[in-house]
């Protein structure tokens, strides 16, 4: 994967690799992940990355020179779990905290199916929070006009989702 940047004052376009821990980001992840999504932070010097299929959310710092590799620090899983499905879910609440949704296996023994987790990063800490699965109240909402992957429930009668929630701005 490759960093391309655009200099407004010189119209110029660098393409510029990116590092993990010296590494290029393909090799440090060390298997084919598939599908980033990221956010630019308010301010414009960072942005927080992640992949459809890992764990992992990673802090990409913007403000290097042109030309120059851009460096990015792995902030570790943002949940522990199986077969992690993330898409398009992450997103800067308007508190400076990154959020992400990931659906994991449900190893849990409590019901089948998949759990979609709400995740928490706080960049003044570097904690990482599971705030916990997604309780649906209103599992009729919207009727056909949005995408339905579907809902099932949990034995103590929570309503969550079956797959995956695709979307962004998840925790704004």
């Amino acid at each position: 994967m490759r960093f391309a940047g655009y200099d407004p004052t010189t119209d110029k376009v660098s393409i510029d690799p990116l590092l993990v821990e010296g590494k290029p980001f393909a090799k440090y992840l060390g298997a084919e992940r598939m599908h980033p999504d990221w956010r630019i932070t308010p301010d414009g010097k960072s942005a927080y990355l992640q992949l459809l299929d890992d764990r992992r959310m990673f802090r990409v710092n913007l403000t290097g020179a042109a030309g120059q590799p851009v460096v990015a620090t792995n902030l570790g899983d943002r949940i522990k779990g199986e077969n992690p499905d993330s898409r398009g879910s992450i997103s800067i609440g308007s508190d400076g905290r990154v959020y992400s949704v990931t659906r994991i296996d449900n190893k849990t023994g409590f019901g089948r199916g998949y759990l979609t987790h709400l995740v928490r990063h706080d960049p003044a800490t570097g904690a990482m929070e599971d705030l916990g699965v997604f309780a649906v109240k209103n599992p009729g909402f919207g009727g056909d006009a949005r995408p339905n992957h579907g809902f099932h429930t949990l034995p103590d009668g929570t309503v969550t989702p079956l797959h995956h929630l695709p979307g962004h701005d998840c925790g704004a």
